[in-house]
Formats: C-alpha cells, sequence, structure tokens
C-alpha cells in the first residue's frame, strides 16, 4: 500500500513501515518524496543535531535527508514531491504569503491549511488554495488545530477538544470568498 513513516512526540522520525527503525532525530515536521528521500524541520532553532550544511541533502547514512531550521522553515508540505515552505513566522512561501498553524497536501495536488486567526474554542480556521486564481479561500463549517489533506474535496481536521471531522463534497459546496491580500512584515520570504 504504500510506505508509512511515524513521527513521535520526542521529534525520531520512524519508517519505511517500522516502529523501530529510527530514521532521523531532533524533527518537528516532515515528508517524503515517492522516491524515499526526506525533507524535514528540525525541532531546534539550530541544526547542531547532525553535522552538515542545512539545506542541503544528505546522504552520508541510510536516510537521504534535508533539514531545516525551525527558525527559518516552521512547516513543510509536498506537491508532487516539491516542497511548500511555512516560514519561521507562519507564512506561506510562493503561496500568497498567507498566514497558516498547518499545512498539507492531498495526493492530487491539493493544498490545504489552517489559518492563525484563534477562536474562542481554541480552533482555526480551514482555507484551500486555488491553483488557477493562486489565492486561499475560507471553507466555511469546519476548524481544528491540525489538518491532513487527502485530495481536492476531503481532508481530516482534528479540533481542540479531540475530535476529528472528515471533509467530503456532496455537491452542496458554498460559494467562495477568497481572501484579501494583506502585506504583513513578518511574511518576509528572503
Amino acid at each position: 500500500m504504500g510506505r508509512m513513516y511515524l513521527l513521535d512526540t520526542e521529534g525520531n522520525v520512524f519508517g519505511p513501515n517500522s516502529a523501530t527503525n529510527k530514521i532521523l532525530q531532533g524533527v518537528a515536521d516532515f515528508e517524503v518524496t515517492v522516491t524515499g528521500r526526506v525533507w524535514a524541520v528540525s525541532n531546534r532553532t539550530t541544526t547542531s543535531t547532525y553535522a552538515w550544511r542545512e539545506g542541503t541533502w544528505d546522504q552520508s547514512g541510510s536516510t537521504n535527508f534535508k533539514m531545516f531550521s525551525s527558525g527559518d522553515i516552521s512547516r513543510i508540505a509536498l506537491v508532487n514531491d516539491n516542497p511548500i515552505f511555512v516560514n519561521g513566522t507562519g507564512f506561506t512561501k510562493g503561496y500568497g504569503s498567507q498566514c497558516v498553524k498547518d499545512l498539507s497536501a492531498g495526493v492530487d495536488g491539493s493544498v490545504w491549511a489552517l489559518d492563525c486567526e484563534l477562536d474562542k474554542d481554541n480552533n482555526f480556521g480551514v482555507l484551500k488554495w486555488d491553483p488557477y486564481v493562486k489565492r486561499w479561500y475560507n471553507v466555511p463549517g469546519t476548524k481544528g488545530i491540525k489538518i491532513g489533506a487527502f485530495n481536492e474535496v476531503s481532508a481530516a481536521v482534528l479540533d481542540a477538544q479531540g475530535r476529528i471531522f472528515v471533509s467530503s463534497d456532496t455537491g452542496n459546496q458554498e460559494s467562495t470568498t477568497y481572501l484579501a491580500f494583506v502585506k504583513d512584515s513578518r511574511a518576509d520570504l528572503s
């Protein structure tokens, strides 16, 4: 069915298809390409855990990986094996400079996220990237603290109360309201 990789609460990555084969440590977020390369974000602001140049492919061990400092990159997702980065202050790089708390890409290349606006229940709103107009839009009805995209019409959202919601388009899609472009100094992507 595919290769599964696990991230434990201590920042250790295990895999493929193993809960005992530790392949990386000190990781806050990661993604794996179809060829098994690992893009990772360190759970430290520096990448001193490993002796390599940050942001370059390390092929010295059994795992081919590229690690980034959490001070520079906070989240990562892959679309067709190409990374989407969220910078250290929470803004997407190359995807409309949107502030996001979490980010996920579906198998079909769809991109979903959680915005940065915390509601009274400690949840964030759901966003979706429209690749045709290159803008984010709000997905009404569901809020959460963690998101996992399946495809263009389906994503799973975990809310602050521990409930999981799975979206699915049943032909009831509401009209789209795109977010305004906002210039924010924290969105500096250089």
